[in-house]
């Protein structure tokens, strides 16, 4: 019934404590700490070593490694695609963005210059494509606008967006350097995509003046959909009707490229968006439908390559500071994220430490060139994909193509009607706003995420982007708070025909209690948080079975605790284990601990806290079933061993049959008899087992004989 040395047949193996398994095999700290301390100090010694400087050099510029390896015949070809398509994609959508960052239209296209050409020389990840991006500008605009007001003083508001941009490039450039990369775990995937759902809402709620054509008064999102509908009888029917067209054929064009006829076409790499806007223009232009039907139209864009200079608005850094620290960590969240994807796909690594330095080295070199925060944008990046581009030098072909519209063809945009722009802007929040299925998906997984998703949402839409941003990461941290000082637990048992599996007595119906015993589980490390949580469990959990014991005429007496979940202990949480152990030994039960983690271990040890510690729950489980609970305080223990183990309690028999009464002389703790009492079914094999007397529990002495001449023999203990 029972596997060779497990709980079912204990005869076959002894009994191991983690006492037993310090002495016969010394135990170490892991060598790995020693070897990393000790590499971390030679790495500080040699740190103005030509080898240091030369690998420091090519971590911070990966450019030297793929830019010395470039295959010319190979790599040119997909790089200059892949740039070209993006630079052409990146012109309406420039526009569209700079305009949404409430920012003059050619801002939009300086963005895309500088930061991308940085991020070439500095990023690791080959595919991802640096420029403008519709959530980073809505957060730009609703963390400056409070701080100056665009429609009053436009040329200080221009000034403080691009000292926002140096500050969010200083900032992430020191988090790279102090290696803060990870710091984006904090941003749970709930909160990030109902910010980022809850933001393409507001995004669209922005545009809709300028899709249909009206005048609405600047509110938060209800307050300007009641404003719509409020003043719905205003639309321009002609605006309306040329957002309409052009919001209709991006649609259609995104469903049509992901279609067998468009995949062999290559769609995908058409810039439908340029198209509608070169027709828009055009139609716009000739109908002169400015003049005839009150078309809002772009207007006179300065056109030239910005020179660089140092934004004036220094003197509102105290004010800036928190918009920098949200725009950074939102815009680093969703990089990593679109980063990761792609290299997952492609089959290399990313550092998130080196992204910090490389999108902050791009926003602070952006910023002296006129250029505002620029963070990844996945649609650009899809395309980047899509093309095969082999390095990151795509990026500086499309910085050609924006420097050429800026020398060239700004004249040329002067009747682009917004109505097309408010649709591109649209057309691109599609891929924001499919993410409404996910708390759906939340749901059936983890309800807690569902409500962190849900409270995020609803915060953005509610107040703004920042805020809701600060109370999805407070909810998710609360949360996150709640589920550690309230981990699971379970009280396990065991299976009659497998008696060395044991699982939770919720999930397993056929599992069984162990006779005289409770075992359980506490699903969490151990500290100030839970402490005492698991002493309630626990003592709750042995009050229900003391029930169950007396009901069917049993006598509890061991409480064995799975300890394989523990990795650490607190102060906290060991005066909360020393007193649940105080608790259990007054009602004359014991406890005992198993699967002990190696920390968990030395910090009982330390803290000089004494309990009965096995290897595993079967050696556990033998121990406290062949062992009579105590009759009252300071009284002789006398463990009772049988070879038959489990079966012959399972089977009704008495404990002893078959098996050895071992008798202890509480006088001499040091020696014990053992007498064979059935010859025919007991061997010596059977007879090992672990002593554990009252008097000194570190005391533990095993038995062993051979069963071929031994059988009958009177064995001693020492």
């Amino acid at each position: 019934a029972g596997r060779p040395g497990g709980a079912g047949d204990p005869g076959q193996r002894n009994l191991v404590t983690e006492q037993e398994v310090a002495m016969l095999y010394y135990e170490s700290a892991p060598a790995h700490r020693r070897s990393l301390t000790w590499k971390r100090r030679e790495g500080n010694k040699k740190c103005c070593s030509g080898t240091l400087s030369r690998g420091t050099m090519h971590k911070r510029l990966p450019c030297l490694t793929w830019v010395a390896a470039y295959n010319l015949r190979e790599n040119l070809a997909p790089d200059a695609l892949a740039g070209l398509t993006v630079g052409i994609m990146l012109i309406p959508q420039g526009i569209s963005y700079g305009l949404l960052a409430d920012m003059p239209a050619q801002y939009g296209l300086y963005a895309c210059l500088a930061a991308p050409l940085i991020y070439s020389l500095t990023g690791t990840c080959t595919q991802l494509q640096i420029g403008p991006f519709a959530l980073i500008s809505l957060l730009i605009t609703s963390t400056v606008r409070p701080i100056i007001d665009p429609d009053e003083d436009q040329a200080g508001y221009v000034e403080a967006v691009l000292t926002l941009s140096i500050m969010i490039g200083v900032l992430l450039t020191g988090m790279g350097m102090l290696r803060l990369g990870s710091l984006v775990n904090f941003l749970a995937k709930p909160v990030i995509s109902g910010l980022t759902t809850g933001g393409a809402l507001l995004i669209l709620t922005s545009q809709l003046s300028s899709f249909l054509g009206m005048t609405i008064p600047r509110g938060q999102f209800f307050e300007t959909w009641a404003n719509v509908f409020k003043h719905i009888k205003e639309v321009n029917v002609t605006s309306f009707a040329i957002g309409l067209v052009s919001l209709t054929i991006l649609t259609v064009y995104r469903q049509a490229k992901t279609t067998e006829l468009g995949k062999r076409m290559r769609l995908s790499k058409q810039p439908m968006a340029l198209y509608v806007m070169i027709a828009a223009t055009l139609i716009t232009k000739f109908a002169n439908l400015n003049e005839n039907d009150g078309v809002r139209i772009l207007g006179h864009v300065p056109g030239g390559i910005p020179a660089p200079h140092a934004p004036g608005a220094w003197n509102r850094v105290g004010d800036l500071i928190v918009p920098a620290f949200v725009i950074s960590i939102v815009g680093y969240a969703l990089s990593m994220a679109t980063a990761k994807t792609f290299a997952t796909k492609c089959n290399y690594e990313v550092s998130s430490n080196q992204e910090l330095f490389a999108l902050g080295l791009a926003n602070l070199i952006g910023g002296f060139f006129n250029g505002y925060p620029a963070f990844s944008s996945l649609s650009r990046t899809c395309i980047v994909y899509e093309c095969g581009a082999k390095t990151p030098l795509h990026n500086a072909f499309s910085a050609l193509i924006i420097v050429f519209v800026l020398t060239l063809l700004t004249e040329y945009l002067y009747h682009l009607p917004y109505p097309c722009l408010a649709a591109i802007i649209f057309d691109s929040l599609k891929s924001l706003l499919d993410q409404w299925r996910d708390p759906v998906s939340l749901w059936s997984t983890h309800k807690l995420d569902c409500l962190t998703w849900v409270v995020t949402f609803l915060s953005v839409l509610a107040f703004d982007v920042a805020v809701g941003l600060g109370i999805g990461v407070g909810f998710s941290i609360v949360i996150l708070l709640y589920t550690v000082s309230n981990p699971s637990y379970a009280v396990i048992g065991r299976f009659p025909k497998i008696p060395w599996l044991f699982k939770d007595l919720n999930r397993y119906t056929e599992a069984h209690h162990v006779p005289g015993c409770l075992l359980f589980r506490f699903d969490s490390a151990l500290h100030f948080a839970n402490g005492e949580n698991f002493r309630k469990n626990l003592l709750k959990a042995v009050a229900d079975r003391y029930d169950e014991c007396v009901e069917v005429g049993e006598v509890l007496h061991s409480v064995v605790v799975d300890a394989s979940s523990m990795t650490s202990c607190d102060a906290s949480a060991l005066a909360a284990l020393a007193k649940t152990q105080k608790e259990l030994s007054s009602q004359g039960i014991e406890l005992i601990m198993c699967n002990c983690r190696g920390n968990f271990r030395d910090i009982l040890k330390r803290s000089k806290v004494s309990l009965q510690e096995y290897v595993t729950i079967q050696d556990a489980v033998a121990y406290a079933e062949n062992k009579l609970p105590m009759e009252g305080e300071g009284s002789t223990r006398r463990p009772r061993i049988s070879s038959g183990g489990d079966r012959s309690r399972q089977d009704g028999d008495d404990a002893t049959t078959g098996g050895v009464e071992v008798t202890v002389d509480s006088s001499t703790p040091s020696s014990a008899t053992a007498t064979a009492l059935d010859p025919a079914t007991a061997s010596a094999s059977a007879l090992a087992s672990n002593l554990t007397w009252e008097s000194d529990p570190s005391l533990a002495s095993r038995l062993r004989c051979d069963s071929s001449t031994q059988t009958d023999e009177e064995v001693n203990l020492v």
